[in-house]
């Protein structure tokens, strides 16, 4: 797939297609925003961090800070190529070419949806069994 053409520099700037797209038809073009909490698939592990890709053309950098596992981790053995991760875009600089990941904040963002699900469950009344305790002692002082 052809990202794009640099005539001054003559370059030409290619990508894999994504699967099932036929010769000519154009892909979907992914908008990363800073902030957006997307999943992407290890594409290669160094020493300083994981890098991701994100879509057609879009890698990103886990630096070993934001991968949210303790130090001393092999990230070799924990995420090799081809795991899905859960990240959330930190940064985007030079254009769209360098992106700056977090596996950590992703999962505090995970924790903090799953939370409010939770909290906002518990608080509707009428659930479980129908009644409650303070019903119950009132049903009893009256008989």
């Amino acid at each position: 797939m052809i990202l794009g053409v640099d005539p001054d520099k003559r370059r030409i700037s290619l990508a894999l297609a994504p699967e099932g797209l036929t010769p000519g038809e154009q892909a979907e073009e992914s908008v990363l925003a800073v902030g957006a909490v997307t999943t992407g698939t290890v594409e290669g592990v160094e020493p300083f961090g994981v890098f991701v890709r994100l879509g057609p053309g879009q890698t990103g950098l886990i630096p070993n800070a934001e991968m949210g596992t303790p130090r001393g981790t092999d990230h070799r053995k924990e995420f090799p190529p081809g795991t899905e991760v859960r990240v959330v875009v930190l940064a985007i600089e030079d254009g769209g070419k360098r992106i700056r990941l977090s596996r950590s904040k992703a999962r505090e963002h995970e924790e903090r949806v799953d939370t409010q699900a939770y909290l906002h469950g518990t608080t509707q009344k009428g659930k479980g069994f129908g009644v409650t305790l303070g019903d119950l002692l009132r049903q009893s002082r009256k008989n």
